[in-house]
């Protein structure tokens, strides 16, 4: 329910004609972004266990922004987001449980709402330097876990994938706060996890809950300026 009401305020923010703020006029600016974010740290704090290059965040979708008083932004952000943790096997493994696999992956798939202020350190607010404060809710819509383990097949060995779904220990929503310094349209963006990614339940049977914050790039195309 909530995300059908930020879709239509969404849809209302993309046809609304600039209003004044303050006295000051303004206008809409709408962008299509993208961003790839790689997860810094481990599930546990004493030991690796997640294979750092393919524990990643993948973000596809909108913001709508007001910019107001020339150099300040207020906006919204809807967005699909991906998250893969790839666990690492080790003989201490311990997450989600203790079988050891070929490989193993615990992904999620939701969808984000981001409300954000940004403030413009150049003139030209399109094309110039920027800084966002971005406060982030993912309502997680799809929870997996999938591994790979080798199956004999006569002397060869066969690989078999194995899928689970809407897997209890996962959590249904997660909190986040992210900032972002960009110029034009690249940037570099860190995102820090203010909730559990693992359900309460599961969280009071191991030590840490997973890796909180992603650091990588985005990428933002303005495609309408109202």
């Amino acid at each position: 329910m909530r995300n059908v009401s930020v879709l239509v305020i969404f849809c209302c923010m993309l046809f609304l004609k600039p209003i004044n703020i303050l006295g000051q006029s303004g206008h809409f600016l709408t962008y299509a972004i993208s961003e790839y974010k790689l997860y810094a740290g481990n599930i546990y704090k004493s030991k690796p266990s997640l294979n750092f290059f393919q524990s990643y965040q993948f973000t596809l979708g909108g913001d709508v922004e007001y910019i107001f008083a020339k150099k300040n932004g207020v906006g919204l952000g809807l967005n699909y987001v991906r998250n893969k943790y790839s666990i690492r096997q080790s003989p201490d493994k311990h997450f989600p449980d203790d079988f050891l696999h070929e490989s193993e992956d615990v992904i999620t798939d939701g969808l984000a709402t981001e409300l954000f202020l940004s403030f413009y350190l150049t003139e030209q607010t399109e094309t110039g330097l920027y800084l966002k404060f971005a406060y982030v809710y993912d309502n997680v819509l799809g929870r997996k876990h999938r591994f790979t383990d080798k199956s004999p097949a006569g002397a060869v060995y066969s690989y078999a994938q194995t899928k689970l779904y809407d897997v209890p220990f996962l959590a249904e929503q997660t909190q986040s706060v992210k900032i972002i310094l960009g110029f034009k349209e690249l940037a570099v963006s860190a995102q820090y996890r203010i909730t559990p990614a693992l359900s309460k339940t599961y969280l009071n049977q191991i030590p840490s809950d997973l890796p909180k914050l992603s650091v990588g790039i985005s990428l933002g195309l303005l495609f309408l300026d109202l």
